[in-house]
């Protein structure tokens, strides 16, 4: 009993202690943050560099260029075509056929990360990032590579101006009440199939913190129009932070949607396919 026993307790303990470390780590003066992190790079050979600008992180690598929160700069620590490799997979991208010039729409875009998959892929595919929270959505509109485009709104089922609570630090903004926020602001909603030029996406990404079902029912008029849709149902809806699993599974049945695979990984996302435009 003991034998078996006594790993699981040093592991534990590891991991208490490598998460302290962190979190000491993320709360370094901005100065003293980035040059470490800028050191560590240089000991892995990496051309990864981060800089501080105001509440922005710079980060570059060779050409490119890239911005976030100082409280989501972790997220790059391998590199940002390695943060591209890592959403991909959190979104089951390497299930779907892109080509070149694939219109892709990313609800919920928060920095615009999606679109390092395509870049580290070398795809040149029609962007538009669409995020509510105002402080993502200035990272966001820097951070457009060429052919990409996007929207400062919330989506949902309808238009109006709705309460957005916003928890920037965990990237958990929604239109429905979370356990943690820090403000509450005014937003516009709209429904995703009153927006212009929307015809034959490829893709549709869906991360709504918990308003999913909402944000679909929204995209009713366009849902034979999309290929494949990836939807992030993982437990984040409102203060009991409950799956949207069952919701979203229903709905994409009923618009004939089948799933092509649920994620096996730390992130609880399901690829769905237009059943109409499956190949025979």
């Amino acid at each position: 009993m003991h034998v078996k026993f006594l790993p699981t307790l040093n592991n534990s303990k590891r991991k208490i202690q490598m998460y302290t470390l962190r979190h000491i780590y993320r709360k370094l003066p901005d100065r003293f943050y980035t040059m470490s992190k800028n050191f560590k790079f240089g000991l892995r050979g990496m051309s990864t560099r981060f800089r501080s600008n105001g509440e922005i992180i710079e980060v570059t690598e060779g050409d490119l260029f890239w911005t976030t929160h100082r409280n989501r700069a972790h997220l790059y620590s391998n590199g940002l075509l390695e943060r591209g490799a890592a959403i991909g997979k959190s979104y089951l991208l390497e299930n779907i056929d892109f080509e070149d010039g694939d219109l892709v729409v990313d609800c919920g875009a928060n920095m615009g990360d999606l679109q390092l998959w395509f870049l580290l892929k070398d795809i040149k595919i029609k962007y538009l990032g669409i995020e509510p929270n105002p402080s993502d959505f200035q990272c966001l509109s820097r951070n457009l590579l060429p052919g990409s485009s996007c929207l400062n709104v919330a989506l949902w089922n309808e238009n109006g101006n709705l309460k957005f609570w916003v928890d920037t630090e965990s990237a958990s903004s929604s239109l429905i009440e979370p356990p943690n926020h820090t403000k509450v602001i005014s937003i516009e909603s709209v429904r995703i199939d009153g927006l212009e030029n929307l015809d034959r996406i490829k893709l549709l990404k869906v991360e709504g913190e918990g308003a999913e079902p909402e944000i679909l029912l929204g995209a009713a008029k366009l849902l034979e129009k999309i290929h494949y849709i990836s939807v992030d149902v993982g437990p984040e809806r409102g203060l009991e932070q409950l799956s949207t699993r069952a919701d979203v599974s229903k709905i994409m049945s009923e618009f004939d949607y089948k799933v092509v695979l649920e994620n096996p990984y730390h992130r609880e996302t399901i690829l769905f396919e237009n059943s109409s435009h499956r190949k025979l």
